[in-house]
């Protein structure tokens, strides 16, 4: 089982601080929504969002969205191997299940984030699909007991994909983080979390391309893909 953590992600609603910008009140209203209820999104609301502290690493749950498609399309997931949650940049943990069916289309994506992360669960009745616990990254790593756990970052230890995937197979429980924002670096926080760091390819890359990345070479170095053939 392969635990993937997004972590630091791009994901918040609109801060009190900046809820009266023109800006936002002028998305909100079209809406008909709070400003405080609406997701901060760096294509709607660039001009309030550049007053903010980290201003680079918010606004963009666009990030996430691509981000937990890939995952969620994946092999791993599918074959039930993947165990997946989100950490946002304001100490929230978001835990999302596997069979989890993302809306595709963005806008309905920031519906659903708005309505998770005010009401803490989705859907709001039944079987619970993603559920939001203001827990530290700490807590959630103490928790969940990696055996190793990885962060991918352009600093880490050039490792190509597949001899990642051999290292992540190699352990009984890894835990692979990998940052759910476009721009900016990991806070010391999460860097000193992680026992090893790792850098896939020597440019920068999308967070949804290393997530595809990493997901399909440790589906290949499983043989997934012949399992399921010869089962067929």
């Amino acid at each position: 089982m392969l635990v993937l953590g997004i972590v630091e992600s791009s994901l918040e609603l609109v801060p009190s601080t900046i809820a009266q910008h023109p800006a936002i009140k002028a998305a909100a209203a079209a809406r008909r929504k709070m400003p405080e209820h609406t997701l901060l999104d760096e294509a709607v609301h660039s001009t309030a969002i550049k007053t903010l502290t980290d201003s680079e690493k918010r606004g963009r749950p666009d990030v996430l969205h691509r981000s937990l498609l890939t995952a969620l399309d994946s092999v791993l997931a599918r074959e039930n191997l993947l165990r997946l949650f989100v950490h946002t940049g304001a100490d929230a943990i978001i835990e999302v299940k596997s069979h989890t069916r993302l809306p595709r289309r963005f806008a309905r994506f920031t519906g659903l984030m708005e309505q998770l992360l005010l009401t803490k669960r989705v859907p709001p009745q039944g079987s619970i699909l993603m559920q939001l616990r203001r827990r530290k990254l700490a807590v959630q790593i103490q928790q969940l007991k990696p055996s190793c756990t990885f962060l991918l970052t352009e600093g880490g230890k050039q490792t190509p994909p597949t001899e990642f995937a051999q290292l992540i197979c190699s352990e009984e429980k890894p835990l692979v983080m990998i940052g759910g924002f476009a721009h900016g670096s990991f806070t010391s926080t999460t860097m000193n979390l992680a026992e090893r760091k790792v850098c896939i390819y020597p440019a920068p890359l999308s967070a949804s391309t290393v997530v595809g990345i990493v997901l399909h070479s440790v589906a290949n170095q499983l043989r997934l893909s012949k399992q399921r053939f010869n089962s067929s």
